[in-house]
């Protein structure tokens, strides 16, 4: 199953997949024609010269320990984690949210069921009861 990559209108991050979409944001309650996600323009081809372009402004992450671009690196991690751990809550909380509810409906039901089941007992004995009274 391959996945869409999709940019979050909600958060304004690329990367998303559609699955995130429903799950995580939930800005379309499951259904597709109501989504606040939209497709990133398609990526263009990069030629060779591009490529080492590209290759040469990426930053190194071998570097010294104690070096500055070592610390920035550090710190520019740590706040990507956070923001993941920060979106990794909210959805936690979302999907628990949305447990409870269920978990409610489902007791809801339980006790329903229970009710029916009660009332067709009295109804057999009722039915059994009077065939009695016929027989007799």
């Amino acid at each position: 199953m391959s996945q869409c990559v999709t940019k979050c209108t909600v958060c304004g991050q690329a990367g998303h997949t559609r699955i995130y979409s429903l799950v995580m944001c939930s800005s379309c309650s499951g259904n597709s024609r109501k989504c606040d996600f939209e497709q990133p323009p398609a990526k263009k081809q990069k030629t060779k010269k591009g490529r080492k372009v590209a290759e040469k402004e990426q930053p190194q992450l071998a570097t010294a320990a104690g070096s500055p671009e070592a610390e920035l690196n550090y710190k520019y991690i740590c706040r990507q984690l956070q923001q993941k751990n920060q979106q990794l809550g909210k959805a936690f909380k979302s999907l628990k949210a949305k447990f409870d509810e269920l978990k409610e409906n489902f007791q809801e039901r339980e006790e329903q069921l229970a009710e029916a089941q009660q009332d067709t007992d009295k109804m057999a004995d009722l039915v059994w009861q009077n065939e009695q009274r016929i027989d007799v």
